[in-house]
């Protein structure tokens, strides 16, 4: 486990939204996003040997997919942006060697920003305004940190986040987040 009290971390990986079901003027209704790149930096604090207190940004790029009811199923093509400014804490549970598992989560703001929407059905276009908007955002989160040398870790993860976009019968959000990240000590 690196010694610094202080480290920045960077990380990558692979966002994988969960459908989303709702019903809107008493249609039940599924919306299919794809999946997109999610990247994050992040301050971190430890407090003690297994506390770690960190504020983070992120970002996720998702695509819209298709939206289906009553049978029918409508072809999407747009972006969906999200930023999320959180903030969290963690837990590594100390195995005596060079990988320390950890579980955590936090919470913040995401803002998202669903571009032009263009929806498709036998041939026929239809283009939707995009939308914008701030929700509260909360995520759990289980990794391990593999210690590289006393000031760099490696540190595969994963990430369950929900954001509170439910309205209109809509469901919340919630995305798959499976990252590596490089965390340095200062």
């Amino acid at each position: 486990m690196a010694i610094e009290r202080f480290y920045v971390k960077g990380s990558a990986g692979l966002a994988s939204p969960r459908s989303v079901d709702g019903t809107v003027s008493g249609v039940s209704l599924t919306l299919d996003y794809e999946k997109g790149l999610f990247i994050s930096g992040a301050l971190g604090y430890r407090a003690q040997e297994n506390v770690r207190l960190e504020a983070e940004v992120s970002y996720a790029k998702l695509g819209l997919e298709s939206v289906s009811g009553n049978g029918v199923a409508v072809d999407l093509s747009g972006d969906w942006d999200l930023v999320s400014f959180t903030a969290s804490g963690f837990f590594d549970i100390n195995t005596n060697n060079s990988v320390t598992p950890y579980i955590g989560g936090g919470a913040g703001l995401i803002y998202w920003d669903r571009g032009v929407v263009t929806a498709s059905l036998n041939g026929t276009s239809v283009t939707i305004a995009g939308d914008d908007g701030t929700e509260v955002t909360a995520f759990a989160e289980a990794g391990v940190s593999i210690a590289l040398d006393s000031k760099f870790e490696l540190v595969p993860s994963y990430r369950f986040q929900w954001a509170d976009t439910g309205s209109s019968g809509i469901d919340d959000d919630t995305i798959h987040i499976f990252k590596v990240g490089l965390q340095v000590g200062l």
